[in-house]
């Protein structure tokens, strides 16, 4: 009797471990996880959203000062401004380089920040040290300087999706999960949109810039469509 008994308790141990593995692997199924072309994981409702597109960025921002000469750099200054732009987080590390640098310097004056001022780019005559430019066939000089550099990173998540299902969807939501180069999982952000028909697009956006947004590394999507 005692044998009979065992071979019931192994038998069922191994229809239990049985339809475990099967539930796990239905579940993968049914959550249809996939894996954009970069790498990033997407999960959640796959058959019913495509990610088309996507961009996720990690920005700092720069700030600089502008001064209105209308006499050359030696004259009076007669107006003056702040203004601030994001870029990518690699460009600069701190504003000591940007003070000692003269090429980094003039990269990030020529690339990011005279496409942010009013000015023509193509047609503004620096001089030597960056300090600032003559207008173009006046006397009139900008005097241009970077005077913070953020530490503080902002993750910026884009792109486009699609409703690939048969039936309309009332109300989606797009998540973006941020990790660090460990794996850990830091945050997520959301962006949700409502009445798309089958066929249809449409394009979401997502910042973050909590506490851990200097440690991020990469992200996955979670896609849902909800009741």
């Amino acid at each position: 009797m005692g044998k009979v008994v065992d071979k019931m308790n192994k038998h069922l141990i191994v229809t239990g471990i049985t339809l475990l593995f099967l539930m796990v692997v239905l579940s993968g199924c049914i959550n249809g996880d996939k894996t954009l072309s970069d790498g990033t994981e997407v999960t959640g409702n796959t058959d019913q959203i495509e990610i088309l597109n996507h961009e996720f960025i990690i920005k700092r921002r720069i700030r600089w000062k502008e001064e209105f000469h209308k006499d050359g750099p030696d004259s009076p200054v007669t107006s003056g401004r702040d203004s601030e732009v994001w870029i990518p987080w690699d460009e600069v590390n701190n504003i000591e380089e940007v003070n000692t640098n003269l090429s980094k310097r003039a990269y990030l004056l020529q690339n990011y920040v005279i496409l942010h001022t009013v000015y023509n780019p193509e047609h503004e005559d620096w001089d030597e040290n960056f300090d600032g430019f003559t207008i173009s066939g006046t006397n009139e000089y900008v005097k241009i300087w970077i005077f913070d550099v953020h530490q503080k990173a902002r993750c910026v998540v884009g792109g486009t999706a699609k409703n690939i299902g048969d039936s309309f969807i009332n109300s989606a939501t797009i998540f973006a999960h941020f990790y660090n180069a460990d794996n850990a999982w830091l945050a997520k952000e959301s962006y949700s949109e409502s009445d798309k028909p089958s066929g249809y697009t449409w394009d979401f956006d997502m910042t973050y810039e909590g506490g851990f947004s200097n440690d991020v590394d990469y992200i996955s999507f979670e896609v849902v469509v909800n009741e």
